[in-house]
């Protein structure tokens, strides 16, 4: 189904935004609908809210996607929140991405930033260290409004643990582009990092520049036998997928207990932001340190008051539980 987001009401806010994690946006966009008329002494107004997974069209069609509002039963002309006697607002949320700001909204300032010296754009999906990623339409707006001369790289390093139902690999998606290239690694969910191996997939054209300037002797032939075999081993992969999705739900049930603000599971890590803690970042990282466990700074990523913690085996995942129930 092809997303429709030209009809959407926004309202730009060109006020600095802090958002938890310490990054600021300069400005934010806030998209929203409107349903009966406002009264002349104001006073008939309505707000509705709505979770995450929601959005602004509370009732009536979605213009997005041509469905019923989610509150049709409730919402509308003489039903029980009549449109007929209230105007009601809905705004959806930041981080919703019907139109607000979110993780998993384009950028403007990204597509204005290119000028005539840009010859590739790079996007990690998901996202390292966020754990943040890109829908299929997304990612497919993304290409469309990049400049056809110019090469969009997708890093699926993550996709394999990704089970999210609007979520498609760049193979998946780009494998008929002449100018995308998309690469994957063996360093995550196959576990051969130390044999530095990867691998790219793109137009005959493209990859034949490449070859121009490989190096002779780049991969040997054992590491090139040992992707093959992790290549045909299935039955290593799903054992794998099933393993990380079972962790990842307790990680998030029990880091969100204790008051840390985390992304949703996505990859095979999480982003761990502080700030409701009692205790800093600097703090958590000692004390997980005493007992030989070492979580991620994220100080180089210039993201304050955050840790990285990636999903190991069982007796690893345990161990990391057991310190973070006892001792944070």
């Amino acid at each position: 189904m092809k997303l429709n987001f030209d009809k959407i009401n926004k309202l730009t806010i060109n006020k600095k935004l802090l958002l938890d994690c310490g990054i600021q946006l300069d400005k934010f966009n806030i998209a929203f609908e409107t349903y009966g008329k406002l009264d002349q002494n104001k006073t008939n107004a309505i707000l509705v809210f709505h979770a995450l997974s929601g959005d602004q069209f509370v009732t009536g069609i979605n213009k997005v996607t041509g469905k019923d509002g989610w509150w049709n039963l409730v919402v509308g002309a003489n039903k029980p929140i009549d449109t007929n006697k209230y105007f009601v607002i809905c705004a959806n949320v930041i981080g919703g991405c019907m139109g607000s700001t979110g993780p998993k909204e384009i950028c403007e300032e990204t597509i204005k930033s290119i000028t005539n010296r840009t010859k590739i754009i790079f996007i990690a999906n998901p996202n390292n260290p966020t754990g943040t990623y890109l829908g299929k339409e997304d990612i497919l707006k993304l290409r469309s409004l990049i400049p056809s001369h110019i090469l969009l790289m997708i890093d699926d390093a993550y996709a394999e643990f990704m089970i999210s139902k609007d979520f498609r690999s760049g193979l998946d998606l780009f494998k008929d582009f002449k100018n995308v290239i998309v690469c994957r690694t063996f360093s995550k969910i196959y576990g051969i990092a130390n044999l530095r191996l990867g691998w790219g997939y793109s137009s005959k054209e493209i990859v034949k520049s490449l070859n121009l300037i490989r190096p002779p002797f780049n991969i040997s032939g054992v590491t090139q036998e040992a992707g093959i075999a992790s290549l045909g081993n299935q039955k290593w992969l799903n054992k794998n997928i099933k393993h990380n999705t079972k962790w990842s739900k307790i990680f998030y049930k029990k880091l969100s207990e204790k008051k840390f603000k985390i992304n949703k599971p996505c990859a095979n890590f999480f982003l761990m932001n502080c700030d409701n803690l009692k205790l800093n970042s600097d703090d958590i990282f000692n004390i997980f340190l005493k007992y030989n466990i070492l979580l991620r700074k994220m100080t180089s990523y210039r993201i304050k008051n955050s840790l990285r913690v990636s999903i190991g085996n069982d007796k690893e995942n345990k161990k990391f539980l057991k310190v973070l129930e006892s001792k944070i």
